[in-house]
């Protein structure tokens, strides 16, 4: 799952973009006839006040695109690497319209940030997570397997938890 840092991060921008575009917006309607609350301003200085507006907005836009984005990526490889074993960057590339260079980089992004071992194949444009290791536990009376039931180990044999 998607820490709630990058989800705050996200909701952030969105915010951002949201407020950028409402200001730009205000900025525009109350400079259409040349003053800004009765402040007389000449016309250079509109269309830069308008252009930083616009800038900014931009720049929270494409943020906030960005990093949803990649939050949608990083919660789609933790979905789906918990039913298959692999991911290539092909899938990556199909499934979100992604670069060739954005898919590799949010699968290596993601692997490093979770703790998912595994490896990616340069060659192949696979990246493979190690197989779990089963933890094994013994009956400490009679030494035979312990089954897992419920969160609980079981011995079959001693009726031992």
């Amino acid at each position: 799952m998607v820490s709630k840092k990058n989800r705050d991060a996200e909701n952030g921008l969105q915010i951002l973009a949201t407020l950028g575009i409402v200001w730009t917006i205000g900025i525009l309607y109350w400079s259409r006839n040349g003053d800004i609350a009765g402040i007389e301003l000449n016309q250079l200085s509109l269309f830069c006040c308008n252009s930083v507006n616009a800038l900014f907005t931009l720049i929270f836009l494409a943020s906030w695109r960005s990093t949803r984005m990649e939050n949608r990526t990083k919660e789609y490889l933790e979905n789906y690497l918990t039913k298959n074993d692999s991911v290539t960057v092909e899938h990556m590339i199909e499934k979100f319209k992604l670069s060739q260079s954005s898919a590799i980089k949010a699968i290596v992004a993601w692997s490093m940030e979770t703790s998912v071992k595994g490896e990616y194949d340069v060659m192949t444009g696979v990246y493979s997570k190690e197989p779990e290791e089963e933890v094994l536990s013994f009956c400490p009376n009679c030494g035979k397997k312990m089954i897992f039931n419920d969160g609980d180990q079981w011995c079959l044999d001693c009726q031992e938890i």
